[in-house]
C-alpha cells in the first residue's frame, strides 16, 4: 500500500459544493476610461463574472474591481485564441478614479510609454 503524505484524509463531497479560482493573466487594454474598460485576453471571461484588474498607468499601478459585460472570441490561431472583453468597473475608489483620469489627460497630451 503506497503511503499517503496527506495529514488529513480527504472526503467526497455533496454534488453541489463548488468553488471559484483567480488566475493572474495578462490583458491588453485597448480602450479605457473612468467607467470601464475594452480588454484584449487569451481566455474566455464569464459575461456577469467579478474580476480584480491591475492597471499599469505610466508611473502608477492601480486595481479596481471590473464586472464582465460581454466577451467575444475574435481570434483563433495555431498556438493561440484571443477574446475582447467590455468591463464596466464597479465600486471604484476615489483614488483609483484620480489615477485613470489622470492617465487619460496624458494620453491626450501625447505623453508616451519610454
Amino acid at each position: 500500500m503506497p503511503y499517503d503524505r496527506r495529514r488529513r484524509t480527504r472526503q467526497p463531497v455533496a454534488d453541489d459544493a463548488t468553488g471559484a479560482v483567480s488566475l493572474v493573466q495578462p490583458v491588453r487594454i485597448l480602450e479605457l476610461s473612468e467607467l470601464g474598460a475594452r480588454i484584449e485576453v487569451a481566455l474566455p471571461l464569464q459575461i456577469e463574472s467579478l474580476h480584480d484588474f491591475r492597471l499599469e498607468l505610466f508611473d502608477s499601478t492601480v486595481v479596481v474591481k471590473g464586472r464582465v459585460a460581454h466577451c467575444e472570441l475574435v481570434e483563433i490561431g495555431d498556438s493561440h485564441t484571443l477574446y475582447r472583453a467590455g468591463i464596466e468597473f464597479v465600486d471604484t475608489p476615489d483614488h483609483v478614479l484620480a489615477a485613470v483620469a489622470g492617465y487619460l489627460v496624458e494620453s491626450r497630451q501625447g505623453r508616451t510609454i519610454h
